[in-house]
């Protein structure tokens, strides 16, 4: 929730009820949040350019962390 408020403070995403479920609430970008997304697609490779590692041990260490992680959920529950 605090990084949906952030988001919504800076016009990126918007809320709305659903219509089906007034439970549950939709987050949808706005023109500006689409218009960051596609800036945002270059973010990867070019922090990749910024360090000494390999796109082949990128992608090892993006699995074993991701590993880790869910492992880690796992765990705690």
């Amino acid at each position: 929730t605090p990084l949906l408020k952030k988001l919504e403070a800076q016009g990126l995403v918007e809320r709305e009820r659903s219509a089906a479920d007034e439970r549950s609430v939709n987050i949808k970008l706005t023109a500006e949040g689409v218009a960051r997304k596609d800036q945002a697609i270059d973010i990867p490779s070019k922090m990749g350019d910024c360090m000494n590692i390999s796109p082949d041990d990128a992608k090892a260490l993006y699995d074993i962390l991701y590993r880790m992680m869910g492992k880690r959920i796992t765990e705690s529950l």
